[in-house]
């Protein structure tokens, strides 16, 4: 976007480049440095894999198209995030899978990349389930205000699919036990973003079939839930958020107009204007901090 509020041009990032490109996640190193988290599918090949390209003058030029490791499979819709004090980036990842009698089972775990350095860390977890039909996956990261870490997820277990949440008090070093929201998990991705002074919104899928886009907001850190905010009643997908220093937040997902061709959607909204109305009206446990590692 331009200084006087107008979109540039959009332009191929690897005209180059042949095979089927998707899921792109931008993420802010420093100034100059930007990374892209994107999914390619070769000629020929049935399934796409993760890769991450590097550009270290803004986004005009991207470089180091490199295949992720085994095993780390990349973002969703949510940025990793990224600890500028200690030079790190903590990638959330998941695996899933079936047992020899067809029961899913999901393992999600965080993946610690220095950027300094130009090495992996390691990972932190698993995260673990309150029960069997917790299946976590797509794992969503953000900081809160308190210095904690948290994780939401989709939930793929067909018995249980609730949207859970996991929080680490330690830089991610242990988690808490999954914790089921009482919203169900669809199959669509979700986004999260941290407010100001403890305040929390989650953007999910709240029908299936990909429709009624809902905000579902926090004034604690999701201790306590308000009552949510309808988005888009129709088709609405794949949201993404960021919110700015002039407390606005930028929105966008995709939708379908009348003819069935999708759209991508974006709006603008001032952060408080999402908690105008919202009584405090579902109260979950507070989450309590494994000390598994």
């Amino acid at each position: 976007m331009t200084r006087e509020g107008r979109w540039s041009e959009p332009y191929e990032i690897f005209p180059q480049a042949s095979g089927l490109f998707s899921h792109p996640v931008l993420v802010r190193i420093s100034s100059q440095e930007i990374w892209l988290f994107y999914r390619k599918q070769q000629v020929g090949e049935s399934i796409s894999k993760p890769y991450v390209a590097f550009s270290f003058n803004s986004g005009v030029h991207w470089l180091e198209h490199r295949l992720l490791p085994p095993g780390i499979e990349g973002t969703t819709r949510n940025p990793p995030y990224v600890d500028r004090i200690r030079n790190r980036v903590y990638i959330p990842s998941f695996s899933v899978y079936e047992s020899p009698d067809q029961e899913l089972i999901g393992d999600s775990w965080v993946e610690i990349y220095n950027f300094f350095s130009r090495s992996w860390e390691g990972r932190m977890g698993p995260i673990l389930g309150g029960s069997r039909n917790q299946v976590p996956i797509e794992p969503a990261i953000v900081k809160l205000t308190s210095n904690k870490l948290a994780l939401f997820f989709r939930n793929a277990s067909v018995e249980e699919s609730y949207i859970c949440l996991s929080v680490s008090t330690n830089q991610g070093i242990s988690w808490s036990k999954l914790k089921n929201l009482p919203w169900r998990s669809y199959d669509n991705s979700i986004s999260v973003q941290s407010g100001r002074n403890g305040k929390l919104y989650l953007f999910a899928n709240s029908a299936p079939a990909g429709e009624r886009l809902t905000c579902f907001s926090s004034y604690n850190e999701g201790i306590t839930w308000n009552h949510p905010k309808l988005i888009d009643s129709g088709y609405s997908i794949d949201p993404s958020t960021y919110l700015d220093r002039q407390e606005c937040m930028h929105h966008v997902y995709t939708s379908k107009d009348a003819q069935g061709t999708q759209r991508i959607k974006y709006y603008r909204i001032k952060e408080d204007t999402l908690l105008l109305n919202c009584p405090a009206c579902w109260i979950l446990e507070d989450v309590q901090e494994s000390t598994e590692e």
